[in-house]
């Protein structure tokens, strides 16, 4: 026995080795990856639209996601959309009674968060967000240059006294979301929660159990409709028996009248 609870300690301590080597080797690789030139290039007379998607694994997929909204929000930015929902990858169920199943569902927690900050905000937003990770599936970085975009847009309001009316206000709008995602980074994060056991107790809803309770049920009345049929006959032959009981008498007495006159005529003919 102390040999089995020995190896059980090594055994979980040698997991908790494993692990804890696996978190570190993460951490280094976010710190390094946070370093990375291709997070807020900075080119001179270049201009970029900068998009980024990360992909991790955490230990809490609804409280690290809001924890990346507060800090999207501490540094100037703000949330597009949110969106938590919980996968079942299997389902077993045990018979607890005629009635009750015990359910065991092993589930799946994601969270989906689409977010924006300020270009200079996006590297030490990044780095707060990947430290959150337990295991970082991927990142991935894109840098779209939007140079000759701006230019062209500086150069069509420059000559604006030329334009129509409708034009003018279109180059407007065209200048404010070419500003929004040149100042922006647009950012969605993938997090997704180890898979877990939860436990419950639910009703049977399949066809068997109501066909065994139909079952029963006809089985139970047929018997209540067998015991009151008997009550019935016992009840009719008892109503009887008084009649049953003079007809016997009549048929004894009628019996015992002929035997009486037989031998009389007997005696009569001797």
């Amino acid at each position: 026995m102390k040999k089995i609870i020995l190896s059980t300690v090594i055994a979980f301590y040698l997991i908790g080795c494993k692990q804890a080597e696996r978190v570190e080797v993460v951490t280094e690789d976010v710190a390094d990856y946070s370093e990375s030139n291709s997070i807020n290039p900075e080119v001179e007379g270049k201009v970029f639209k900068s998009n980024a998607a990360v992909k991790m694994q955490v230990s809490d997929a609804f409280k690290i996601g809001s924890e990346i909204e507060d800090n999207a929000v501490i540094n100037k930015g703000f949330i597009l959309s949110n969106q938590f929902y919980t996968q079942v990858l299997d389902s077993e169920n045990v018979k607890v009674s005629d009635q009750t199943l015990k359910m065991m569902d092993k589930i799946e927690k994601h969270n989906t968060v689409v977010l924006k900050v300020p270009v200079n905000n996006l590297r030490s937003h990044l780095k707060f967000s990947l430290d959150k990770g337990l295991i970082i599936n991927s990142i991935e970085i894109e840098n779209e240059e939007l140079t000759f975009q701006k230019n062209e847009n500086d150069l069509q309001l420059s000559e604006n006294d030329k334009l129509k009316a409708s034009e003018k206000v279109q180059e407007k709008v065209t200048k404010a979301i070419l500003a929004d995602n040149i100042k922006y980074a647009s950012i969605s994060y993938e997090l997704t929660q180890a898979p877990s056991i939860i436990t419950y107790e639910a009703e049977r809803t399949d066809l068997d159990i109501y066909q065994e309770l139909n079952l029963a049920l006809e089985l139970k009345s047929a018997l209540k409709d067998g015991v009151y049929a008997f009550k019935k006959i016992l009840i009719f032959i008892v109503q009887l028996l008084p009649t049953i009981l003079a007809i016997g008498v009549v048929v004894l007495l009628f019996k015992y009248a002929k035997k009486i006159f037989k031998n009389y005529r007997n005696n009569k003919t001797v």
